[in-house]
């Protein structure tokens, strides 16, 4: 299986990233944004230039020190190019560096004018070290929900039973290394109503690291913990449509019975009027809402719930 963009139309996608503690109903952090996705030809595969727009952080604009700190990040280094192979993996680094350089130079200057103070010069100095390598920069990439999942390698050999085992990669601990999740890839070709394959991870249970939880904590039981993902994809180019994803941290008490200690759900989907997810499209799209972040937010939680 490869892919072939010719003819291929840009991709909006509504992502939402909500994150639970224990066995709480309502999210103890939200956030959502859009990303418009381009592809085009190039001499060694296929460009593809993302786009993270409109970032919205527990449904409000930024408006907290490190909310605005952190969008001055996140415009800066979008949209961000690289070139990927024909199973859509990235094959060259970032290469529109000095464009990203450009941007956060006019950013960081509109940090300094607005907010004086020692923690803001501080931030600045940590993020010219990220920005202005590149290596450092492609590393850092790494470090997110959106890029694991979205370069997670889905065109691997199947075999006869179109179901495997690999590795998933995922940065639960924020601004940590991904960690490993080993488990079951399953390849399904059936093409759904809405035109689209599907590929699915489930991961094993496996005993949860000590980055993820606190000593004392650790010390009293065992935590575990499992990601299972699904890859929607359009049948047409093979590429990604729909993604959602779920972590559970959990332990078990003397009796066996399960209890959360937090969740992260992810959720990715393609918003784009020719890419229809059924009837919900249509109603959306006759509501007039008062502004993007209402009709993005309305869009995810009609499928994913509040």
């Amino acid at each position: 299986m490869t892919l072939d963009f010719t003819n291929f139309k840009d991709r909006r996608y509504g992502v939402s990233v909500k994150y639970y503690s224990s066995n709480n109903e309502v999210p103890t952090k939200r956030i959502d944004y859009e990303v418009d996705v381009r592809v085009e030809a190039h001499e060694n595969g296929w460009q593809i230039e993302i786009d993270k727009q409109n970032v919205f952080f527990n449904q409000h604009e930024p408006d907290l020190i490190s909310e605005i700190l952190s969008q001055s990040i996140t415009k800066s280094i979008y949209p961000i190019k690289c070139v990927i192979n024909n199973k859509g993996i990235p094959v060259k680094g970032i290469i529109n560096h000095e464009d990203i350089i450009k941007r956060w130079k006019s950013n960081q200057a509109k940090l300094k004018e607005k907010y004086e103070s020692e923690t803001t010069d501080n931030f600045i100095k940590l993020v010219d070290v990220k920005i202005n390598n590149r290596i450092i920069l492609e590393k850092s990439m790494k470090y997110d929900l959106f890029w694991n999942l979205f370069f997670h390698p889905k065109f691997i050999s199947y075999g006869n039973g179109a179901s495997t085992e690999t590795d998933l990669h995922l940065a639960v601990v924020p601004y940590k290394i991904p960690l490993r999740f080993r488990g079951i890839q399953i390849l399904n070709e059936q093409v759904t109503t809405y035109n689209a394959v599907q590929v699915r991870f489930n991961s094993e249970e496996m005993e949860a690291p000590k980055a993820l939880i606190s000593s004392v904590k650790m010390n009293k039981q065992k935590y575990f913990m499992k990601l299972d993902v699904v890859f929607d994809l359009d049948a047409t180019h093979y590429f990604p449509m729909h993604t959602t994803a779920k972590f559970d941290l959990y332990f078990e008490d003397n009796e066996q019975q399960i209890f959360s200690e937090k969740k992260i759900q992810f959720s990715m989907y393609q918003i784009n009027v020719d890419a229809p997810v059924g009837k919900l499209n249509m109603v959306l799209d006759d509501e007039k809402p008062k502004d993007k972040r209402s009709k993005l937010m309305k869009f995810i939680d009609a499928i994913v719930g509040d």
